[in-house]
């Protein structure tokens, strides 16, 4: 009798899967701060977020994916979550993004070293050029503006790579990308001769976790606390001296 007491006591208990417990996150790979090693992502984000959710004790699978693949995976509800990613009024009416940024970034235009000219402060001296960008990438709300508003053509391509080789083919004038990111980029290609930074900052931006809403939103407040945290007590600064940031 109290075998079948059990027996039915524990077929009433709903039970969750590994699955279900796995926090499902994506991500790009953007070096330094997510690169890929052996088919794992790995780099400054990923360590960041991966510090955060072993705080919060929650069990987390991240996978990198293109950058329009890894937004329509999220988009579509196929994972939990992505980072890093910068808010938009568009997004932030379908994405919970955390209160607390995984990173900051300089967005900086790059050109060939004998070109000229170099951005200073205002985007309308380079009125008529066009400017690499990567489909799904966004730069800050002063480029956007200058795209809108026809001073500056923006020219799509699937990852940073492409665009710097459309730079060295005279296709585009100029790319546009995160000064750390986009320094890494021309390493790996081999470019420091050819490609530099033109000028100042167009913009600096904050990139953050975004998670489900109306799924996700303890979990998101339990991340917040644990970026706090990790910044209180100098985790933050140690995994940015541990990737050379």
């Amino acid at each position: 009798m109290l075998m079948r007491f059990l027996l039915l006591f524990l077929l009433c208990v709903p039970v969750r899967t590994d699955a279900q417990e796995v926090t499902r996150l994506a991500t790009f790979e953007f070096a330094p701060y997510v690169r890929i090693d052996n088919g794992r992502p790995v780099g400054f984000s990923v360590d960041v977020v991966r510090e955060a959710f072993a705080r919060i004790g929650e069990p987390l699978r991240i996978d990198a994916y293109p950058v329009a693949r890894a937004i329509a995976y999220y988009e579509a509800g196929k994972v939990d979550g992505l980072f890093t990613i910068k808010p938009t009024e568009a997004r932030r009416a379908r994405m919970l993004f955390t209160r607390h940024p995984v990173l900051k970034q300089d967005f900086v235009l790059f050109g060939l070293r004998e070109s000229d000219p170099a951005y200073v402060d205002d985007l309308s001296a380079l009125a008529g050029m066009t400017v690499g960008v990567v489909t799904g990438l966004t730069y800050g709300e002063r480029f956007a503006q200058a795209v809108r508003a026809g001073v500056l053509r923006a020219d799509d391509a699937t990852t940073l790579a492409q665009s710097l080789r459309k730079l060295l083919a005279g296709r585009v004038d100029l790319v546009i990308s995160s000064r750390a990111v986009g320094q890494q980029a021309i390493r790996d290609l081999g470019l420091e001769a050819r490609v530099e930074v033109k000028g100042a900052p167009v913009e600096s931006a904050y990139s953050y976790l975004a998670l489900q809403p109306g799924i996700h939103e303890d979990i998101a407040r339990r991340f917040d606390q644990a970026l706090d945290d990790m910044q209180r007590d100098g985790t933050l600064r140690r995994i940015e001296r541990a990737h050379g940031l």
